[in-house]
């Protein structure tokens, strides 16, 4: 009985945050081991026994050592879902959005019971992507308050507006189930209400309607808010002019997250900004069809993750023959995918993987080396004229 035995020297190097709670529960036990033996040796005749019961006493204790080695050690996983949005035939987009919120709370809940504390859901994954009419898009919209430091709770700090409740719900859903959230919507600004909010200025109609991610914490807290900037299509939908490369920190995880949605990938703002920064960490809301070859999502997000030499979770949403491809991909390693345009009874599919924070390094460079005597060859911008 070594009084520091070298398997508890490991586990409090892997657990140092509870060093002294792990140092008194092996020293009780081994005080404990201590008063058997002294008594058994008092009592019964035979070393035979002693040894015995000394053993049975001793493997338990690192029997017990080694489960509590496993409890702390064992990382916390994260999820991405790929959702099929449901559709209310002839209903109002309050309808729709609280018909899919229910497939959400299935799917948090499915995802916080194998462990995860973190979920991305797709771009659209609530409201659907309604076509070229702005007019259809109105009863879909939602007023999305500001980001505040603290952050609100807006489960804890729900009014009478009802305009709000796939916010609200979205934040209680997180709070319910313990998990770290991340959601779209469509924030819609009265350009009258807040004629300075960017891009108020140049608005066509006295209005924005905003693409928008929404990260809630594990307690519901309302973390950030990003306005998509690079639009693939989309004509109802405004751009974000505010320029802003959102980035939040987590109460379940020690990292930095950054956050961009779907064509921000294939363009240098923000997803470049953010890695230049020395973001390693990313979730990813995204619709991304799959008509042409060469714009696959599931190879994008893969070579960009080797590339960037980043972690990212992206999540995508499905559609018979039109749309999938979701994965969670470290560095470029796959540690977990999907892709299904069979339009089979899976609607929606979950993934789950274990999530360890990247060590910090520099990322790496997406330009040909240049240095003393290299330069790089001039660009002739006359060919992307056309």
């Amino acid at each position: 009985l070594h009084p520091t035995p070298p398997r508890c020297c490991a586990a409090l190097r892997r657990c140092p945050g509870r060093a002294m709670a792990c140092s008194k529960v092996l020293w009780v036990r081994l005080l404990f081991v201590t008063a058997v033996y002294d008594t058994l040796g008092e009592r019964m005749d035979g070393d035979e026994l002693s040894r015995r019961t000394l053993f049975a006493a001793a493997a338990r204790t690192a029997a017990d050592e080694q489960q509590l080695v496993g409890q702390t050690t064992a990382p916390p996983k994260v999820a991405v879902l790929e959702h099929t949005v449901r559709w209310q035939e002839n209903g109002t987009g309050p309808e729709t959005i609280s018909e899919n919120l229910k497939v959400y709370e299935i799917q948090v809940r499915k995802a916080a019971e194998q462990g995860a504390k973190l979920l991305v859901t797709p771009e659209y994954g609530l409201t659907g992507y309604l076509g070229s009419d702005r007019n259809a898009w109105w009863d879909y919209g939602t007023v999305i308050p500001e980001t505040s430091n603290p952050p609100s709770n807006p489960c804890l700090e729900q009014s009478s507006n009802h305009t709000l409740e796939a916010f609200w719900g979205l934040s209680c859903m997180a709070r319910r189930h313990g998990i770290v959230l991340v959601a779209n919507l469509v924030d819609m600004k009265n350009c009258q209400d807040v004629p300075s909010y960017p891009g108020c200025g140049s608005s066509r109609d006295g209005w924005l309607l905003l693409n928008t991610d929404l990260v809630f914490d594990s307690d519901g807290a309302f973390l950030a808010k990003y306005h998509k900037t690079n639009l693939w299509g989309e004509a109802p939908i405004d751009a974000a002019a505010d320029c802003s490369a959102v980035t939040f920190k987590t109460k379940e995880f020690p990292v930095t997250f950054g956050i961009f949605t779907c064509a921000d990938i294939i363009h240098s703002w923000p997803a470049l900004e953010l890695v230049s920064k020395g973001v390693q960490h990313f979730v990813y809301p995204l619709s991304w069809s799959n008509e042409m070859a060469q714009m696959q999502p599931l190879p994008w997000i893969q070579a960009w993750s080797k590339l960037m030499n980043v972690t990212i979770m992206a999540a995508n949403g499905r559609q018979a023959g039109y749309e999938s491809g979701s994965g969670i991909f470290v560095r470029g390693e796959v540690k977990a995918q999907s892709y299904d345009l069979s339009g089979g009874a899976d609607m929606d599919q979950l993934l789950l993987a274990d999530f360890e924070p990247l060590p910090p390094s520099p990322p790496r460079s997406v330009c040909p080396h240049v240095g003393p005597g290299r330069t790089p060859p001039a660009a002739n911008w006359s060919w992307w004229h056309t």
